[in-house]
């Protein structure tokens, strides 16, 4: 029996359910994540 593969990279993920580097909606995730990581 064949199974379907449903990983996904973060990279897609983010390209799926926010859209690609540039459109707003991702911007502002990238944004929130660099805010996010920068923090110690």
């Amino acid at each position: 029996m064949k199974t379907e593969n449903n990983i996904l990279t973060l990279d897609e993920f983010k390209d799926k359910y926010y859209g690609k580097r540039g459109s707003a909606r991702r911007e502002k995730l990238e944004k929130g994540y660099k805010n996010f990581k920068d923090k110690k």
